[in-house]
């Protein structure tokens, strides 16, 4: 047995015990879907504001939430196209808000715009401006994603 394959035998038995854990409590598996979005949400804010650090623990602590949802979907027998759907999209959110609190540290970095003394009105200047940047190919990578999705669902009904 090699190294890594014990590492992933030992994650996916606690990965096992925390989807057990997790589908005993009865939660749905939507809401750890929305979960995910909103601890990804908090670690963007976190890349924004220059905590890389915390920000990449929290966004492993959410990627645990996407690893679990499908899991806990399957053992609760909660599997639906839309449960499937939900979570695809909401994993494209995540990876847009993780983006723009990239985008928004990386602008910054290079203004110096990170100091103490910085008021409230040019950090939500300076993330406004972040979203006009970045905000017309985040709407249409979600939308051609979006319909994609839904160009599929007649295949997906079969």
């Amino acid at each position: 047995m090699t190294i890594t394959h014990a590492i992933g035998y030992g994650s996916n038995k606690i990965i096992r015990l925390i989807v057990r854990g997790l589908a005993l409590s009865r939660i749905h598996p939507n809401v750890l879907t929305f979960l995910g979005l909103v601890i990804n949400m908090v670690a963007a804010y976190m890349l924004a504001v220059g905590q890389f650090r915390w920000g990449a623990a929290v966004i492993i602590g959410a990627g645990l939430f996407d690893m679990v949802d499908g899991r806990v979907a399957r053992e609760t027998n909660r599997v639906t196209r839309f449960g499937g759907f939900f979570d695809s999209v909401l994993d494209r959110y995540s990876d847009c808000a993780l983006l723009v609190g990239l985008l928004i540290s990386v602008f910054q970095a290079l203004t110096q715009i990170n100091e103490q003394t910085l008021t409230f009105v040019p950090k939500i200047l300076a993330v406004f401006a972040a979203l006009l940047l970045a905000g017309p190919w985040l709407l249409q990578s979600i939308v051609s994603y979006t319909a994609d999705l839904f160009s599929m669902l007649p295949q997906m009904a079969r």
